[in-house]
């Protein structure tokens, strides 16, 4: 299998194992929490936020993908060469997953999260350096590499159209090498947002309360 393969498959394998811990929701809570459908102990809570915090491990595997089409696209790399930064593509995003887990649990601020176990809400800081700074940052990294790479193809297609009779298959290829390399990117941000959003609640209706008193 080829580069983008292998990616596409470390992407899948983190997001199904995202999917899989915050499926379970609260059931991992301690059962003496008082959580609506909390059902588990210490070990589980922890447990479950070890996984995850490794999760934002999926974002940084987006940017190792939009480098990839920014590697092939724009700058015309061919396998051989991709073959010797590869490996950087996988090493980052799981180094940070599950470099940023173990921290989080030897800090031991992993616990109830109201939602599911993750980094305790009064870890505010640690949230933001851990996950959500990150997770906008990729979002931007994406971002500018699938911009990066749009550019280049229609700079390319402007003039290969002026010297070809092919010009709409050629100008439906290019445009579907971008598509592909945009709808690629979209995961990131509908996985992970609801996450951000999700956790940043509790905090609005508690600044909510203070100004009603």
């Amino acid at each position: 299998k080829s580069p983008y393969h292998r990616l596409v498959c470390g992407i899948s394998i983190v997001d199904m194992s995202s999917s899989f811990w915050l499926g379970l929701s609260t059931w991992p809570i301690p059962a003496d929490s008082n959580v609506i459908y909390a059902v588990g102990s210490n070990t589980t809570c922890r447990l479950q936020g070890f996984w995850t915090q490794a999760g934002i491990a999926s974002s940084f595997y987006n940017v190792s993908l939009s480098l990839y089409y920014v590697l092939v696209i724009r700058l015309g790399w061919k396998q051989a060469r991709l073959g010797r930064v590869e490996p950087w593509l996988h090493i980052v995003p799981i180094a940070w997953g599950l470099g940023t887990a173990t921290f989080a649990l030897f800090q031991d601020i992993l616990g109830n999260a109201t939602l599911w176990c993750w980094i305790k809400p009064t870890a505010t800081t640690y949230r933001w350096v851990l996950f959500y700074g990150p997770l906008w940052s990729m979002i931007v990294f994406v971002t500018i590499n699938c911009l990066a790479v749009w550019l280049h193809v229609l700079q390319v297609e402007r003039k290969t159209l002026k010297f070809t009779m092919h010009h709409e298959d050629l100008a439906a290829t290019r445009s579907g090498q971008v598509r592909e390399s945009y709808w690629m990117q979209q995961p990131v941000a509908v996985s992970e947002n609801p996450q951000f959003v999700s956790q940043l609640e509790p905090h609005m209706e508690g600044e909510e309360g203070e100004e009603s008193e």
